[in-house]
């Protein structure tokens, strides 16, 4: 699977990062496997919710805005954006 960050994402882990999966895996467990210098720019803990999650970054696969329990796929391109360019 894929992310795809815009800035200021960009600056810290580059424009894409892939992470291999072997079976669909939550956006919430995906976070949790960033680089720790944007681990550090993105709630995500077990009591972090959606709304908190929005407030800082949103996640987008091709159809619609991602929430944290959402399962992950392989073949998935989700694009990481801040709330004012993305939401």
């Amino acid at each position: 699977m894929r992310f795809v960050f815009s800035d200021p994402f960009r600056k810290v882990v580059g424009s894409e990062l892939e992470i291999a999966l072997t079976e669909p895996v939550s956006l919430r467990q995906l976070i949790g496997r960033f680089p720790p210098d944007l681990i550090a720019m993105i709630p995500h803990g077990d009591a972090v919710t959606d709304v908190e999650l929005w407030a800082q970054v949103m996640f987008f696969n091709r159809v619609r805005l991602l929430r944290l329990d959402d399962l992950i796929a392989d073949d998935e391109e989700v694009k990481v954006l801040l709330p004012a360019t993305g939401g």
